[in-house]
C-alpha cells in the first residue's frame, strides 16, 4: 500500500473517534425508506456525478497522485468534525473524498456541493474548468479547451463554429430539444432561452409537456421579467439518494438553478405543477432582491444570507429578525454542504418557527383534519404550517395562494347564479381537492382578503384575459366523470328523473377529450391575449396553425429521445420597489399562545425559550405534507375568509369599467357550461302530458 494512502486511512480512523465542533444538520431529512449499504451508496454517489450538469455528462477526472497528497494534507489540517462527516458519507473511498473536496480551477469555489444525507453530488462552481462557459452549456465541463467561446461574458458559447449548434439557435446540441422532442416543446425551450436567459435541462428525469407549459406560463404570465438568480431549470427524479417523496423542488441562488423532482409529482395534474412553479420561481424572485449580478464569484461562494431588501420588505406583515441569532454560522473549510442553512432566524408575530410548529400540532390535535379551517389560522390568513418556517416560504406559499384564489374567483364570479351553485361550485371543489391531495396541510382559501394577498395581486397582476386563459388551461382539465356525474345527478333529481340515459357514457367519451384540449392543443398565448379571446373560441384549424396539432405523441417522443441519447453516449466521453401596500400588519393577536383555548396542549409560544442551536433550511420546496382531505361539493369554498376586497366592491374585483365587463369570465366557463348542457341532453326529460284536443308536441 502506498505510504500516503496508508496515512490517509489512518487519519480517517483516528478522526472518526475524535470530538469536534458541534454541528446540527438542517431539517431537510429523507422519508423513511430502505437504507443503502456503503457499496451501493458509493455507486449511487458516482451515478449522481453522471447528471450533475445534464444527462450523461462526462465523469470528473480520476484524482492524480498530487491531488491525493493534497487531500491528505487538507484532511490533516481540517476541523475533525468535517473529517468525520466526510468519513460518514464516503467511508474510505478516496476517489469520492477527492471529488467532494476538489477545486479544479483553484478559484476558492469548490466543484461540488455535497448532500449531507447520503452524499449526493450537486453543482458547486458554475464554471469549474474556468474556460468562460458555464458547466451546463459546456459539452466538456472538465476540459477548458473544449466547449466553445463566449464573447459577451454571460457564460453561454456564442462564437459561431466554436461549439456544436446544428440549427444555429444558440443552444448547444447536447441541450437542444429540436431533434428529440416535438416542435412545440423545442420552441418553448428556445423561447425561454431567448427571452429569459433560462435553459431547460434534463438530468436524471424527463420534462413532460405539462411541466414545460407550466414553466412557460409561470415566467410569462406571473413574473414577466428576467430574474438574475434563475438561469437553469432542471428536472431530476428525486432530491436525495434515498426513497424521497417529500420534495417537489429546490431553488439554489448560488448556482442560479431551480430543480424540479418528478417522483413526488407523479400523477399531479397541471394545476398542481403551475402552483409549484409559482412557489419555486418566487424563491428566485425573492433572492434576486439581494443578488449582486456583477460579482457572481462572491454569490457562487455564498453560504449565509443576512437580512436584506427582501426580508425588510416583510416587516410590515409581521416578520422580524431574531436579534439573538444574527451571528454568522459555521463555515465549512473542507467541503460544502448542499443544504447548509444560515443565520439569522426569523420571528413571525413574535414567535419562532418551532413555536409555530408546536401551535399547529396542538390545533390539529384539537380540530382534526380540517384544522386549517377550524382555527384562528383562517382569521390570521395562515395557509399552512410550512409557510411559517421562514419569510421565504411564507411569501412563496402566499403567492401560490394568490394565484389559486384568483382562478377560483374567476369561476365564483360567473354571472349565472344557477351555474355558480352547480357546476361552478363542483369545479371549485375539484380544484381544492387536487391541490390538497398534493399538499394536505395547505389551504389557499385562508389568504383571501389579507394585506399580503392584496399586495401580491398588485405586484404580480394578472389581467382578466390571462385569468381566463389560465382557467381554461388548468381548471377545465379537472373536469372528470365523477364530477359531471354528480352534477347530472343533482340535475336529474331536480327534474324528477330516476335514472340517467345510457347515452351519458358516449357523450362523455366525446366531450372529455375536448375538456383537455387547452393543455394539449396549445394556441399562441400572447396572440390570444391581444385578441381578447380564449382558446375555446378558436377553430381546430387555427389551433393546428399554431404548431401544436402536429406535436408527436409520447411514444414517438420517447423513441426520438432514446435515439438521441444513444447517439450522445456514443459521441460524448466518459425586491424591486414594491407597489403601495397596507402599512400595518393584519389585525390579529401577536402570539399563537392565546388562540387555542383551554383545550390546547403544549407550552405557549410566548412562554417558551427560543431554540438557538439548530439551523433552519429553506428553499427545499416542501409545500405542506401528504395527507387526505376532500371538500364537500356544496361547501362555500371562500366562506369565513374575511375577504375585504369582496366587501369593498371595487371595480377591479367586480370587473366594472374594464374589458372584462360581463363576458370576460363568462367565456372562461362557457366550455364547462356547454359540456354540462350537452351531457344533460343525455338525461331523459319529463314528457309534458298532452291536453285533450291539442296536437302532439303543441
Amino acid at each position: 500500500m502506498p505510504r500516503g494512502l496508508g496515512l490517509l486511512l489512518l487519519l480517517l480512523v483516528v478522526f472518526s473517534c475524535t470530538s469536534g465542533v458541534a454541528y446540527q444538520r438542517g431539517p431537510v431529512i429523507p422519508t423513511t425508506g430502505l437504507e443503502l449499504g456503503p457499496s451501493e451508496r458509493a455507486e449511487e454517489q458516482r451515478r449522481s456525478l453522471r447528471h450533475v450538469f445534464y444527462r450523461n455528462n462526462e465523469m470528473p477526472p480520476t484524482p492524480s497522485p498530487r491531488e491525493l497528497r493534497r487531500l491528505e494534507h487538507n484532511l490533516a489540517e481540517a476541523p475533525p468534525v468535517e473529517v468525520r462527516e466526510l468519513h460518514d458519507l464516503f467511508g474510505n473511498d478516496v476517489e469520492l473524498l477527492a471529488f467532494a473536496t476538489r477545486d479544479t480551477d483553484a478559484d476558492g469555489v469548490l466543484d461540488y456541493r455535497i448532500s449531507e444525507y447520503r452524499g449526493k453530488f450537486f453543482e458547486g462552481d458554475l464554471d469549474l474548468d474556468n474556460d468562460g462557459i458555464r458547466n451546463v452549456y459546456d459539452s466538456a465541463p472538465y476540459d477548458r479547451d473544449v466547449g466553445g467561446v463566449d464573447t459577451n461574458g454571460d457564460g453561454v458559447p456564442d462564437k459561431p463554429g466554436s461549439f456544436a449548434d446544428r440549427d444555429g439557435d444558440g443552444i448547444p446540441d447536447h441541450l437542444d430539444w429540436s431533434r428529440r422532442k416535438g416542435d412545440q416543446l423545442a420552441e418553448i425551450q428556445a423561447a425561454l432561452f431567448r427571452d429569459y436567459d433560462v435553459i431547460l435541462v434534463e438530468r436524471s428525469a424527463r420534462f413532460t409537456p405539462e411541466l414545460v407549459h407550466a414553466i412557460d406560463d409561470t415566467l410569462r404570465l406571473v413574473f414577466h421579467e428576467r430574474l438574475a438568480t434563475l438561469r437553469t431549470i432542471a428536472v431530476e427524479d428525486q432530491l436525495l439518494i434515498s426513497p424521497d417523496l417529500g420534495d417537489n423542488g429546490f431553488m439554489l441562488a448560488q448556482t442560479q438553478t431551480l430543480t424540479v423532482y418528478t417522483k413526488s409529482l407523479e400523477g399531479a395534474p397541471p394545476l398542481v405543477l403551475l402552483g409549484l412553479l409559482v412557489h419555486e420561481v418566487d424563491h428566485a424572485w425573492q433572492l434576486a432582491q439581494d443578488f449582486d449580478e456583477t460579482n457572481l464569484l462572491a454569490e457562487n461562494k455564498k453560504m449565509h444570507f443576512p437580512p436584506g431588501n427582501f426580508t425588510s420588505s416583510l416587516e410590515r406583515f409581521g416578520w422580524e429578525v431574531d436579534e439573538n441569532t444574527l451571528g454568522e454560522g459555521y463555515y465549512h473549510r473542507l467541503y460544502w454542504p448542499h443544504f447548509y442553512a444560515t443565520s439569522p432566524r426569523y420571528l413571525y408575530r413574535g414567535s419562532a418557527a418551532n413555536e409555530w410548529a408546536v401551535w399547529f400540532e396542538s390545533v390539529q390535535r384539537e380540530s382534526g383534519p380540517e384544522f386549517l379551517r377550524n382555527s384562528p389560522a383562517v382569521t390570521w390568513g395562515m395557509v399552512g404550517p410550512y409557510s411559517l418556517t421562514s419569510p421565504w416560504e411564507w411569501h412563496a406559499d402566499q403567492l401560490m395562494a394568490s394565484l389559486y384564489n384568483r382562478l377560483d374567483r374567476g369561476l365564483s364570479e360567473h354571472p349565472n347564479q344557477s351555474y355558480r351553485s352547480s357546476v361552478g361550485t363542483l369545479l371549485r371543489a375539484r380544484m381544492l381537492q387536487v391541490v390538497q391531495a398534493q399538499w394536505s396541510r395547505y389551504d389557499y382559501r385562508n389568504a383571501v382578503g389579507t394585506s399580503i394577498d392584496r399586495e401580491l395581486g398588485r405586484r404580480f397582476e394578472l389581467s382578466p384575459n390571462e385569468i381566463e386563459l389560465l382557467v381554461e388551461r388548468y381548471m377545465l382539465p379537472l373536469v372528470d366523470l365523477p364530477m359531471l356525474s354528480e352534477a347530472l345527478a343533482l340535475e336529474s333529481e331536480a327534474l324528477g328523473v330516476a335514472k340517467l340515459s345510457d347515452a351519458l357514457a358516449t357523450s362523455w367519451d366525446e366531450l372529455s377529450e375536448r375538456a383537455n384540449d387547452p393543455q394539449r392543443l396549445r394556441p399562441d398565448l400572447h396572440a390570444l391575449v391581444r385578441a381578447g379571446m380564449g382558446a375555446w373560441h378558436m377553430s381546430n384549424a387555427n389551433v393546428g396553425a399554431g404548431g401544436n396539432a402536429e406535436e408527436p405523441g409520447a411514444e414517438a417522443e420517447s423513441e426520438a429521445e432514446a435515439e438521441a441519447d444513444a447517439e450522445a453516449d456514443a459521441t460524448t466521453p466518459g425586491e424591486p420597489e414594491a407597489d403601495e401596500a397596507d402599512s400595518s400588519i393584519d389585525e390579529a393577536p401577536q402570539s399563537p399562545a392565546t388562540a387555542i383555548g383551554p383545550a390546547a396542549s403544549g407550552p405557549a409560544p410566548d412562554q417558551s425559550p427560543l431554540t438557538r442551536s439548530g439551523r433552519t433550511s429553506r428553499g427545499a420546496g416542501r409545500v405542506g405534507g401528504i395527507m387526505q382531505g376532500e371538500p364537500q361539493p356544496g361547501d362555500d369554498l371562500l366562506a369565513g375568509a374575511g375577504d375585504a376586497e369582496f366587501e369593498d366592491g371595487g371595480a377591479e374585483i367586480r370587473g366594472e369599467g374594464s374589458e372584462r365587463g360581463s363576458s370576460g369570465v363568462r367565456r372562461a366557463v362557457d366550455p364547462v357550461v356547454s359540456l354540462f348542457e350537452q351531457l344533460r341532453l343525455a338525461v331523459p326529460q319529463p314528457v309534458e302530458p298532452v291536453e285533450p284536443g291539442q296536437p302532439d308536441g303543441g
